[in-house]
């Protein structure tokens, strides 16, 4: 039997006359839909429905934009996850920079003070330098060995 195909009228021996009349049409009404829905959960067809192509285009409208939220969400919380791990990292940074501070603090005025190293410094080449005011060649030296002279 096909139904879909040719517009058919039910008779009396049809178990699905409201399906039936769906036949052919060219749009269906909600109202219709839900008979024919009626018709097969009597029968004891509960695992599936006949739809509108309204509703059919509204769910996948709506399905689209709940794939669209999904990946919103997954994007949310992976950088949420990577503004904790930084949070954690800054967190840390900011304990060793108190600590210094502190430890700097409670140094006396007479002490000199230097700057931690940091990793990768490389100051080698600037301690091997003597400072310029040491250096009898720099111009500040020599003109003022020829004012004193």
């Amino acid at each position: 039997m096909n139904l879909f195909n040719s517009k058919k009228t039910p008779d009396a021996t049809s178990k699905f006359p409201k399906l039936e009349a769906l036949a052919g049409k060219a749009v269906v009404a909600t109202a219709d839909a839900d008979a024919a829905n009626e018709e097969l959960r009597a029968a004891g067809i509960t695992n599936a429905a006949i739809i509108t192509e309204a509703a059919y285009n509204a769910l996948a409208e709506k399905a689209g934009r709940v794939d669209a939220a999904e990946k919103s969400a997954n994007d949310l919380k992976a950088e949420n996850a990577t503004l904790k791990g930084d949070n954690t990292t800054l967190k840390a940074d900011l304990g060793t920079a108190q600590a210094e501070v502190k430890r700097l603090g409670a140094l006396g005025g007479d002490k000199p003070t230097t700057a931690a190293k940091a990793e990768g410094d490389d100051l080698t080449a600037e301690a091997g330098k003597t400072p310029s005011y040491f250096d009898p060649n720099a111009l500040h030296n020599q003109e003022a060995a020829a004012l004193l002279s």
